[in-house]
């Protein structure tokens, strides 16, 4: 299993095909929540997502206030 979404995500390999689609509907189901709960993610990109070992994907919030 690869650790970096972002080499899932780009990846060629029919065998994680299934994977990347998984992890797209998390993703997608997880802004559509925050969504519906007024929260804008400003900054979605694979570096702020979250893989836990049993391939639940988080987004992940990290608000800095100033």
């Amino acid at each position: 299993m690869m650790n970096n979404i972002s080499d899932v995500i780009m990846s060629r390999d029919d065998e994680l095909a299934g994977e990347v689609k998984t992890l797209l509907r998390q993703l997608l189901r997880g802004v559509q929540h925050l969504h519906d709960n007024w929260i804008i993610h400003r900054d979605l990109k694979a570096s702020n997502l979250l893989l836990s070992h049993k391939g639940i994907l988080k987004v992940s919030l990290f608000i800095v206030s100033i």
